[in-house]
């Protein structure tokens, strides 16, 4: 690759570089702790991520890009029931999404 086509692809990327890396403690502020809804004796905890991912190489074309970006997320639910003079019962069930898998069950569970 000549250095001036070279010289313009890292110009072109250092924009989202810069972005990504002026942007991520912002972004880490975000975070929360998992949402947990309770009645009586009942209770509902749901928990859910999103992972962004990009990349390039220097020898990437304008036109070849599809592969570039990947997003990775799940969701997690987990429902309990407090028994009267009993134990706690629950399920659990992992709903995660990758760019190999659309939408899958990643764990089932009674707890």
């Amino acid at each position: 690759m000549p250095r001036a086509a070279l010289v313009k692809t890292v110009e072109h990327h250092f924009k989202f570089i810069a972005c990504g890396v002026l942007l991520a403690p912002f972004a880490s502020v975000v975070q929360a702790a998992p949402l947990e809804l309770r009645r009586d004796h009942s209770s509902l905890t749901l928990e859910a991520f999103a992972n962004v991912t990009a990349g390039f190489t220097p020898d990437d074309s304008e036109n070849d890009r599809d592969g570039d970006v990947r997003l990775d997320g799940a969701l997690r639910l987990l429902g309990r029931l407090e028994l009267a003079d009993g134990p706690e019962i629950g399920a659990r069930a992992v709903l995660r999404t990758s760019p190999e898998d659309r939408l899958e069950i990643g764990e089932a569970s009674v707890l």
